[in-house]
């Protein structure tokens, strides 16, 4: 069973004459538990500009330390923190994932996907990344989404 789990982008400005347009801008996270693994995928959408982007299949691992819980706290922890930055990084480097607080209850999110790791067994530094702005109740829906894998 694969489990979604989306991030979308917000107005992030009010401008003179209205409001900016709705960019419809979607990170999404695609988990699959497998053999004592989480496989994953990354998608970005953003369906005004017709950008489109699927990541190769990952893996995060669930031992010695469950990743995609380890995600879940440090996000929560960071939610409720002084902190301006967070930044995660798995084992298997394939995604970075950094948010910065701003001055008003929202996050700049920044996603950068090394799809080179999938393909060569190494690391290879031609990312693709995204950035979005979000709001602070996207991102507690967020983490409320993250699914559960145990062993």
């Amino acid at each position: 069973m694969i489990h979604s789990v989306e991030l979308r982008g917000q107005k992030n400005q009010k401008i003179k004459e209205g409001n900016w347009p709705d960019l419809k801008t979607v990170l999404i996270f695609n988990f699959q538990k497998q053999n004592g693994q989480i496989h994953y995928s990354i998608r970005f959408l953003s369906l005004n500009k017709k950008l489109e982007f699927d990541s190769k299949n990952f893996i995060l691992f669930l031992q010695p330390i469950n990743e995609l819980e380890n995600l879940r706290e440090k996000l929560q922890t960071f939610l409720k923190s002084e902190h301006k930055q967070f930044r995660f990084e798995p084992a298997e480097p394939n995604f970075e994932l950094i948010l910065e607080k701003d001055d008003f209850d929202g996050f700049k999110l920044y996603c950068w996907i090394d799809n080179g790791n999938a393909d060569f067994a190494h690391y290879t530094w031609d990312s693709i990344g995204l950035r979005l702005y979000i709001e602070k109740n996207d991102l507690q829906d967020f983490i409320n989404n993250i699914p559960e894998f145990n062993l």
